[in-house]
């Protein structure tokens, strides 16, 4: 839960604010004197101060200097006033004041603000899972910045003293802090390898050097971010933050994308596959034969394609049931996959056909694959020593269209059908 301190002596502003920011879940304190404010720092934890500039004991001003000069200089202060003009925002922006906000309207202003500090500590929980990596010869300055990140409870942090030693690490980091100046290799250089083996981490640039045209050659080089030292911790903090938001907001972006391609393909799948046998589906078996008909038109090569039925299979969904003729269709199906070539393309015609297209394929060597898979079907095993077996037609392609092909070796499965089953009549050319 979140604290926030209000110094007002308005009764109807206090009473006001405390319902809104309860309802928030915030704690919300209230006192009517600069000096009952500081009674209450010193025992209670604070997220925010909020005060008026105007007290009869005390100048607004003279209490956020205080507040700036004390151990509580890192709690962020909102002024909300009725004395508004230029100069006065100036100088509150000057004392490091986060937000002026004029009393008429502050209420919207102000919880907009209070939102944002709660997705900024959102942010920092975020931010203490990821890993950071600091590469600085001086071991005080490593120090240094181990210590600023401890106080946010950034711990994920590891240290390198050489660049040699950082380069042959294989682990990735979200964020890279990189000083300019080292002894054997420049700073520029470790930036640039950086980037090629880590594409979207984040990496700032740290050194004293404050030429412009150092500090933009190590943005060309890859650098994200350059800040200066001897830095200001909260500045600092603030670059880090505002770096690791970037990153998170790019591994979600890359998330997100990758969902949406999963979605696709899964869409995709679902356009193209029937959903019992996992095989594809009448429409794209259409697709697909129409495409193989173009490249035999193109480069003159062989085309055959083999329709298969399974024999007396309304038998089996009677005597079986549906689910013993799905486990039927299912294991057909397995079978035909299973004895394909890769760059043949099977698919469920409808109900217990199936249709088999097979590219550079003469029609003795379809013949070939449809006897083979007719006997590996006669020999499945299935509960009930039931067995299944199967009738195809074969056909060559010699000029016709897709639904002409198709037609072709439909009728020579009824062929077989009529003169027995469990055999295969082909297109003698």
């Amino acid at each position: 839960m979140y604290t926030v301190i209000h110094i007002d002596d308005s009764p109807f502003f206090q009473k006001m604010l405390q319902k809104e920011f309860e309802d928030r879940n915030w704690k919300y304190i209230s006192v009517d004197t600069t000096e009952e404010a500081f009674h209450i720092l010193e025992i209670t934890p604070v997220d925010l101060i909020m005060t008026k500039l105007l007290f009869e004991q005390e100048d607004g001003e003279n209490f956020i200097r205080r507040v700036n000069g004390s151990r509580y200089n890192h709690i962020p202060i909102v002024v909300v006033t009725s004395n508004d003009n230029i100069e006065i925002r100036r100088r509150m922006f000057a004392m490091g004041v986060v937000m002026f906000i004029p009393k008429n309207i502050y209420y919207r202003q102000l919880f907009h603000f209070i939102e944002k500090l709660k997705i900024e500590e959102e942010l920092l929980t975020d931010i203490r899972k990821l890993h950071i990596a600091v590469l600085d010869d001086d071991r005080l300055e490593l120090q240094l910045i181990q210590d600023i990140l401890a106080k946010k409870g950034i711990g994920n942090v590891d240290v390198f003293s050489t660049a040699e030693e950082l380069l042959a690490s294989e682990k990735q980091y979200a964020l890279y802090l990189v000083d300019v100046v080292l002894p054997d290799i420049s700073g520029e250089q470790v930036i640039m390898q950086l980037r090629t083996i880590c594409g979207n981490s984040m990496i700032m640039a740290v050194s004293c050097i404050e030429h412009y045209k150092v500090i933009s050659n190590l943005f060309l080089a890859g650098s994200d971010d350059y800040i200066m030292k001897p830095f200001r911790e909260e500045v600092f903090i603030a670059r880090i933050k505002a770096n690791l938001r970037s990153y998170l907001l790019l591994q979600e972006k890359e998330r997100q994308k990758a969902e949406l391609q999963k979605k696709n393909y899964e869409l995709n799948r679902m356009v193209r596959i029937d959903g019992l046998t996992g095989l594809f589906n009448h429409k794209y078996l259409y697709e697909r034969l129409e495409q193989e008909i173009s490249q035999v038109k193109r480069h003159q090569t062989q085309l055959s394609v083999i329709m298969l039925d399974i024999d007396y299979f309304k038998s089996v969904n009677d005597t079986y049931g549906h689910q013993g003729g799905d486990e039927v269709l299912v294991k057909v199906a397995k079978t035909l996959q299973e004895n394909l070539r890769k760059g043949d393309i099977v698919g469920r015609y409808g109900g217990e056909e199936f249709l088999a297209i097979l590219p550079h394929t003469s029609i003795l060597g379809a013949c070939i694959v449809a006897e083979k898979i007719r006997q590996v079907v006669e020999n499945l095993q299935f509960e009930h020593d039931l067995k299944i077996t199967i009738s195809c037609g074969v056909a060559a392609h010699e000029g016709e269209n897709a639904l002409e092909l198709v037609g072709k070796a439909d009728g020579l499965l009824y062929v077989a059908k009529v003169e027995g089953r469990n055999k295969i009549k082909y297109d003698a050319i």
